[in-house]
């Protein structure tokens, strides 16, 4: 059998899509059983970020776009035998074209995951074959003359755990640092505890994300702009904060802790002050970590003032990991660089090992935008968490 027997093609049954999940398992269920990693993967297939285009509004509002959005699952096959797989999870995303004046439009970003192919059939270039298959397919939609523009600026992301693999098909690599705290006590100590808190904000709910991202969209937008003033040559892009993304990481957040051995602890999932400013954050279980998904700071404060913000939202996340006897807290550094917050960065410096302030970043960030765009003059902004699925 070679590759060239093989079959790649778009996969809707959900037999099969299990199939793929009971298969990829072996990598990525973690603390999950077989089983309850399958069921979590469906319900997660289910989730509004992974239907979007079903959604009434978002067709309204986007007819061009609408229909790719969501996930998508595709297989290599042998016959009626699945040899590899991936998925695909298409959101929206804004974009500045080179030379452009104040000119955000929307463009559809595609992240690549779940590129798996089981232990017996590896060593025979299935994969490689796949994803080969894979960018073929999207291309041949980007490339279509009649794709409107939003398509034909689509952009391509994902986050390799096997290094520069994807470098053979056209994904250049983004590292992000990522900033470990270990001494939770400590940091309360020296960094949260030395601030002069508002006390005028709440633990974020679920009816809170529409509102706050909304702010995170204007962030985002204004953002593109400044870069453009900066580099008014580049291609510049980023994802579009979506509230079903967050959604997406509680319903990961609490069906695995629902399935594994740990205290049933009520969860926080972020914390939001009077002036908006917030942090959101995920439980990643499986890493004893509390992951910063996003921070926003108010843009009216100085630079003290949102150090003393940070502080206090800090404080939360802090105690949230205690509370839930996780090890340590991660945020990458795309979310919160150390260099915008002098305290923070002294602290973290002092505490920590040189190793855990700057980790290699085992989720490699990879992008693959346009043809058209020289990978130099390329500028991925918010290439965080936020973007991963």
């Amino acid at each position: 059998m070679t590759v060239q027997d093989l079959r790649f093609e778009r996969i809707t049954d959900p037999q099969e899509i299990r199939a793929t999940h009971a298969q990829n398992s072996a990598t990525w269920k973690g603390p999950l059983t077989v089983e309850s990693y399958v069921e979590r993967e469906r319900i997660l297939g289910e989730a509004s970020i992974a239907r979007k285009n079903q959604l009434t509004e978002v067709r309204e509002e986007f007819p061009e776009l609408a229909p790719m959005l969501g996930i998508r699952y595709f297989a290599l096959k042998d016959g009626d035998t699945i040899v590899s797989s991936c998925e695909t999870l298409t959101r929206l995303g804004y974009f500045i074209s080179p030379g452009e004046s104040r000119n955000i439009e929307h463009n559809l970003m595609i992240c690549v995951g779940g590129v798996f192919t089981p232990k017996e059939y590896r060593g025979k270039g299935y994969a490689s074959c796949m994803v080969e298959k894979l960018m073929e397919y999207y291309d041949a939609i980007r490339d279509n003359p009649n794709a409107p523009r939003g398509i034909k600026q689509l952009s391509f992301t994902l986050y390799s755990e096997v290094g520069e693999y994807y470098k053979k098909f056209g994904f250049e690599s983004r590292h992000v640092p990522v900033h470990t705290i270990t001494q939770i006590d400590a940091f309360l100590n020296k960094y949260c505890e030395r601030a002069v808190f508002k006390n005028d904000g709440k633990f974020v709910d679920n009816d809170d994300y529409d509102a706050l991202v909304s702010l995170e969209d204007q962030e985002f937008r204004r953002n593109l702009l400044k870069l453009h003033k900066a580099d008014p040559n580049s291609f510049i892009f980023t994802i579009k904060p979506d509230a079903d993304i967050y959604r997406w990481f509680n319903t990961r957040d609490f069906f695995i802790l629902r399935h594994i051995d740990r205290p049933q602890v009520p969860l926080t999932l972020g914390y939001v002050m009077g002036d908006k400013s917030h942090i959101l954050w995920h439980h990643n279980w499986g890493c004893e970590s509390l992951l910063i998904v996003k921070l926003y700071l108010n843009p009216d404060a100085s630079s003290q003032e949102k150090e003393n913000i940070l502080k206090e939202l800090f404080a939360h996340a802090a105690k949230e990991t205690k509370v839930t006897k996780l090890k340590h807290i991660e945020f990458w550094d795309g979310e919160i660089p150390l260099e915008k917050f002098a305290d923070l960065s002294k602290v973290v410096h002092d505490l920590e090992d040189r190793s855990t302030v700057y980790a290699h970043n085992e989720s490699l960030s990879a992008m693959r935008p346009s043809p058209t765009y020289n990978t130099k003059n390329i500028i991925w902004d918010n290439n965080t968490k936020l973007s991963w699925f």
